[in-house]
């Protein structure tokens, strides 16, 4: 499975239109379904996965079981952290502050992850799951205050970059917030709800985003 992923990993686009309702990632149907049925944490899993790493050696750290062992216990304190903070209840409204507050703590991990370069990983999972819940309300809202052609992803893309900080134009908010979401479908989809495997790819994984 896990190799199967990083070849389809390798032939996606790599400009998808994050405007396009159609586009999804293979991880979207699985992580929503666990998101409506309350399953906040059951879908990422400590344990190793029973592959071959021998057939991953060119993106597997060569200490990635030693590593895993060292830290797992960290490693899973702070996914525990992150998914408390920053998910998303079903019957928030598109403008609550809960939201713009799930953003900006899922950014500082990304962005801000130092040495503990696991934590930018679990940060993109984190933050595919909080944009299909979002998506997902919005999707139950309807077409209410909608500009002509403007479909559920584009309502969400500028929900988050309004959540942004940075001292840029909307313009360049908007394509770092559209690359942030396409590295965070790639990550989740090549991590595929292993908490290990976010820890055992080394940078050259990193260069597949």
């Amino acid at each position: 499975m896990a190799v199967q992923q990083v070849l389809a990993l390798q032939e996606l686009p790599t400009e998808m239109d994050i405007d396009d309702d159609t586009q999804a990632s293979v991880y979207d149907a699985c992580t929503l379904e666990q998101i409506e049925a309350g399953g906040t944490y059951q879908f990422m899993h400590s344990t190793p996965p029973d592959i071959d790493l021998n057939l991953l050696q060119s993106i597997i750290q060569p200490n990635a079981l030693p590593f895993f062992e060292c830290h797992c216990q960290e490693i899973h304190d702070f996914w525990s952290w992150l998914v408390r903070k920053t998910s998303i209840p079903a019957d928030v409204a598109i403008n609550d502050p809960i939201i713009t507050s799930a953003f900006t703590i899922i950014d500082d991990a990304i962005l801000h992850s130092g040495e503990y370069f696991w934590r930018s990983r679990l940060a993109y999972v984190q933050l595919t799951r909080v944009l299909i819940a979002i998506k997902s309300i919005i999707a139950r809202r309807g077409r209410q205050r909608r500009r002509v052609g403007q479909g559920n992803a584009s309502i969400l893309i500028d929900l988050y970059v309004k959540a942004q900080v940075e001292p840029f134009s909307p313009k360049v908010l908007r394509q770092k917030v559209q690359n942030r979401v396409r590295v965070a479908k790639r990550w989740a989809d090549l991590i595929s709800g292993s908490i290990f495997i976010a820890t055992a790819y080394n940078d050259k994984a990193e260069m597949l985003m």
